[in-house]
């Protein structure tokens, strides 16, 4: 239930909470369950924000 309301919050997919709530709790145990769904969320925003903001220049074919 948990990830399905976190994702849906957040708008996460549910599937990928799920998974990264087993991964981080097989990895790091009950501290890592604790901090699954803020690793996921911090590591969606960086990967978004690298897409959006790109540090490098684009060249576009003329």
């Amino acid at each position: 239930m948990t990830p399905s309301v976190i994702g849906r919050r957040l708008t996460l997919n549910p599937g990928l909470v799920f998974l990264g709530l087993v991964l981080w709790t097989w990895l790091g145990g009950p501290v890592g369950a604790i901090l699954a769904t803020p690793l996921l969320i911090v590591i969606v925003g960086t990967v978004t924000f690298s897409h959006v903001f790109p540090q490098h220049e684009i060249n576009l074919p003329e």
